[in-house]
């Protein structure tokens, strides 16, 4: 069997992982609708008279919901891996037939000028059909620019001996750098905006929320008048079900405070998966033991 046989091969059964983890996401997505929709009837009915039966079925429901959320995230997740993995084969293919269409942008990385280079637009480094477009994409936005200048910056023939070497190592490692190259694609789809939003929320000395201490003292009130009230009809202690009162401050207070905490939310949130992602492909590339200088000692800085 060829390579673009055993590319087509991988592709074809990530596409297969992908596709089935897709139908796990699709039936999760109509479970979620059916647990919610009965749980929000059970506690409107339990306000209206229904008892403590009708709310401890509202509550079940409600956290059967919340598993199913976070079980559809990860389903969502490995839908994501699989694409990816996916991908990387399908690139592998078009850069063996020179399929250029099929293979990402060989443009150079922002902000690096070739104007003006003594072989960069002779030799066609970068563009359509170049060197670049066809060695690449690189895992990550530095190693692009590392890629990129390397293209451009004759090294010496020590460092070129070191680099030949760290090839050899890596050549027969096909599943290792697959997954590497996956890494970076699911990684590269958070950023640059929310790691530069997080980064920007995390050293920010301002609160996301004006009135902060405020806000908060008044979110626990409301949040334990809820839960006691609720307790107290469940038990028959109130009459009428009085807990809708404080649900409908707390309906109130999260509408004045949503633009602020949908902006914290959205920095802090999205900074939180990207850097989980960049965790992963950090864990992969010190996963192995190689066996240039090269390699360990950039294991070593990732690691320190």
């Amino acid at each position: 069997m060829n390579k673009q046989d055993q590319y087509r091969e991988r592709a074809v059964a990530h596409a297969a992982r992908r596709d089935a983890a897709r139908r796990v996401s699709t039936a999760l997505s109509r479970w979620r609708l059916a647990t919610v929709l009965p749980a929000i009837a059970l506690l409107i009915w339990s306000a209206q008279g229904g008892g403590a039966s009708a709310l401890a079925g509202a509550a079940v429901l409600f956290l059967a919901f919340g598993v199913l959320v976070v079980r559809h995230a990860r389903v969502d997740e490995r839908a994501a891996w699989f694409d990816a993995l996916r991908a990387v084969n399908e690139l592998a293919i078009a850069r063996i037939e020179r399929r250029w269409d099929g293979l990402l942008s060989g443009e150079p990385p922002a902000g690096l000028a070739i104007d003006g280079h003594p072989y960069a637009v002779d030799l066609d480094l970068f563009g359509r059909a170049s060197l670049f477009q066809w060695l690449g994409p690189a895992a990550t936005p530095n190693g692009a620019l590392t890629l990129a200048q390397w293209l451009l910056t004759p090294a010496n023939p020590a460092e070129v001996q070191v680099r030949q070497e760290a090839v050899d190592d890596l050549a027969p490692r096909e599943e290792w750098r697959e997954q590497l190259a996956a890494f970076g694609s699911v990684a590269e789809q958070e950023r640059p905006v929310p790691i530069g939003a997080f980064l920007a929320w995390a050293e920010s000395a301002t609160p996301s929320q004006p009135y902060f201490e405020t806000v908060r003292a008044v979110a626990y009130v409301v949040t334990g008048s809820l839960w006691m009230l609720i307790a107290l009809h469940a038990i028959g202690l109130t009459p009428v079900a009085l807990w809708p009162i404080p649900l409908v401050i707390g309906m109130i207070l999260s509408f004045v405070t949503a633009p602020s905490v949908i902006r914290a939310f959205d920095a802090a949130g999205s900074g939180q998966t990207a850097l989980k992602r960049h965790a992963r492909l950090f864990a992969h590339l010190v996963s192995v033991s190689f066996a240039t200088r090269k390699l360990n000692g950039l294991q070593e800085r990732l690691g320190s």
